[in-house]
């Protein structure tokens, strides 16, 4: 992640003119004595005991790994990304930040002509670079920023910079070379406004890094841990945190776009189907909607392509929810060979058939 290496280390050497094991860094004198007197008194009698020079390596690695994952449980260093483990990793060494931390995610980007990494945490925004000896940190409480504007850099060519105001001085931090730069934007935005949300929570006030990914729905607790994935210690592997947090924007942005409760949570993502609808024996002119068909735990939402004529052209021409109660029958119907459709009928006899696409019916028909 950076060229600079830590002044103090302590290594692990099997035999001599073989590789050397990292087991210890510092950025202190006083940090690295203190892992060395550590060392000689839970490390150094076991290794001592043992004869085998491969057994002692391995008894080391061992050992290193169970420590690195008792001091990680609960953070990114149990993710299942190995990219998003080692970002973490750097990211704790270089700022002082709360060992709980997590990372949300990282990207290559420059600050006032500096390039290095951008590294977003729940509660953190921090930049760090080293370049020609030069070291460059910086490190932002997500609740102190004040505004994020998008800019543009190179005599504005290019859409690749972000200005971000702090409320502490009206300081301002012009990032660029961002290429990645809509997609920190929007995760700015929503990691921002889920520390306001904390922050208003508590009338005292929130201790940095002292709680978890919270917002007003319940979606970041049910993604905490989905891997069935076990590290080489047996713990259990988490998700990385971008993917739940995206996850989680889905469902928010679902939820305000039909109306639902905050507590649903996506289980199909736009379906693309035609839509068209019948109520029992009566005969009505058959009308034909393109849409996308959304499937939640207790709602069954459909939005049309087409859109009203003005001025209400932002609101679709056929738009319903259906509560998974009242769905009395869900049927198969075969309408050809290219074709194949799903028949929905409500306790009202009320009958919606959807026209699925061949290619995602597979998917469709396991969601039924």
């Amino acid at each position: 992640m950076d060229t600079k290496q830590s002044p103090y280390r302590i290594l692990f050497q099997r035999e001599v003119n073989t590789t050397c094991l990292q087991i210890a860094v510092g950025e202190t004198e006083a940090s690295i004595n203190a892992a060395w007197v550590w060392i000689e008194h839970n490390i150094i009698p076991e290794v001592d005991s043992i004869d085998d020079p491969f057994e002692k390596e391995r008894w080391v690695i061992e050992k290193i790994s169970m420590i690195v994952t008792a001091i990680d449980t609960g953070t990114d260093d149990l993710s299942t990304d190995e990219k998003v483990r080692s970002a973490s990793r750097t990211f704790r060494q270089l700022f002082d930040v709360p060992p709980s931390e997590r990372l949300v995610s990282y990207y290559s980007c420059s600050l006032n002509g500096r390039q290095g990494w951008l590294y977003i945490s729940e509660n953190f925004l921090g930049f760090y670079s080293f370049l020609l000896s030069v070291e460059t940190k910086k490190l932002i409480e997500l609740k102190n920023i004040k505004d994020i504007t998008k800019e543009n850099s190179k005599r504005n060519m290019f859409a690749d910079s972000l200005r971000i105001t702090t409320k502490d001085k009206e300081e301002q931090y012009f990032f660029s070379n961002m290429f990645k730069r809509d997609e920190v934007y929007d995760l700015l935005v929503q990691l921002t406004g889920q520390a306001m949300i904390r922050l208003l929570r508590n009338a005292g006030g929130d201790a940095p890094g002292s709680s978890t990914t919270a917002s007003p729905s319940s979606d970041g607790d049910r993604t905490s841990i989905r891997s069935h994935e076990h590290s080489a210690t047996g713990s259990p592997l988490i998700n990385p945190l971008k993917h739940d947090l995206a996850e989680q924007k889905r469902n928010t942005d679902l939820c305000l776009q039909f109306r639902l409760p905050l507590t649903e949570r996506l289980l199909m993502d736009g379906l693309r189907v035609g839509y068209t609808k019948s109520e029992g024996s009566k005969t009505t002119e058959s009308r034909y909607f393109p849409g996308h068909l959304y499937l939640t735990e207790t709602f069954l939402c459909f939005e049309s392509v087409n859109r009203q004529a003005p001025p209400q052209q932002h609101q679709p021409l056929c738009s319903f929810v259906l509560p998974l109660y009242t769905i009395k029958r869900v049927e198969r119907l075969n309408t050809g060979s290219y074709a194949t459709s799903l028949s929905v009928t409500t306790w009202h006899d009320m009958e919606h058939i959807f026209q699925l696409c061949i290619r995602r019916y597979r998917k469709s028909s396991a969601q039924c």
